[in-house]
């Protein structure tokens, strides 16, 4: 008897042959990044470049300023240091003023008056002398006295008030006043200089007094002849106006050349 042929089951799913070689890719796997460099990657636009070096540079920049100490670590300014322009502290003012230039018409009356003082923010040394005049008597009945002064500022620059502070002199001047003054620069002395005159009388044209200040740096200094009395029988006639310009400008010169030379 024969064995009837097997019929293929319909519900039977077919085989799938098997396949040797490399594996098909997986449509589903997340393919890796391109490695860097090379001319298939996208360039980094110029724009982004210029930026990052600029941020560079400012950090280079502002830790350099920290080093050496231009800023604070709080980024503000770091104060500025003080400079004299070479001219060194002085106790003793009178000694480093002799009054030369004034000699020939005066002589020193009685002991000088000084003082000194130093502070955290300002060094001062100040000097005052009575003179006497040789062309005059005791019966002339004058006063006269030159004063010096010198300021070492420490805690801040006084350039920025130097010159005001001489200009405003001549808002002293009013219709009412007895006085009036003058003042007026004065070069080659320092990085800058005013002389300041005072005129008294009626008519406001006799010389009273006559200052000259000086500044430095941060250094100033202040060199004034001051002239009282001399009443209505006194013949003795004030020196000429030139004449005590020139007398302060070759005192303050000498003055200035003792404290610079002392350091």
């Amino acid at each position: 008897m024969s064995t009837p042929a097997q019929q293929p089951n319909p519900y039977q799913q077919p085989a799938y042959p098997q396949q040797y070689g490399t594996p098909a890719p997986n449509p589903y796997l997340q393919q890796p990044f391109p490695a860097p460099g090379g001319t298939g990657g996208k360039r980094i636009p110029g724009w982004l470049l210029a930026v990052t070096g600029a941020v560079v540079a400012s950090a280079v920049w502002a830790t350099t300023l920290f080093v050496t100490g231009v800023f604070d670590r709080e980024g503000a300014a770091a104060p500025a240091k003080p400079g004299f322009g070479g001219y060194e502290y002085e106790a003793n003012l009178c000694g480093a003023a002799p009054l030369n230039a004034f000699r020939g018409r005066y002589s020193l009356a009685g002991a000088d008056s000084r003082y000194t003082s130093q502070q955290e923010g300002l060094d001062q040394s100040y000097c005052h002398r009575d003179l006497k005049d040789l062309q005059a008597t005791e019966k002339d009945g004058e006063t006269v006295f030159v004063r010096t002064s010198a300021e070492w500022h420490r805690a801040g620059d006084p350039s920025a008030e130097f010159a005001s502070s001489y200009w405003a002199y001549r808002d002293k001047t009013t219709d009412k006043s007895r006085y009036r003054y003058q003042p007026a620069p004065i070069d080659n002395l320092g990085d800058e200089a005013f002389l300041v005159t005072e005129y008294r009388g009626e008519g406001k044209d006799t010389v009273g007094s006559m200052l000259l200040a000086v500044r430095s740096g941060w250094f100033t200094f202040e060199m004034e002849w001051t002239w009282y009395g001399g009443g209505p029988d006194s013949k003795v006639e004030r020196p000429d106006e030139k004449d005590l310009k020139d007398w302060l400008i070759r005192d303050t010169t000498e003055a200035l050349a003792a404290l610079k030379q002392k350091g």
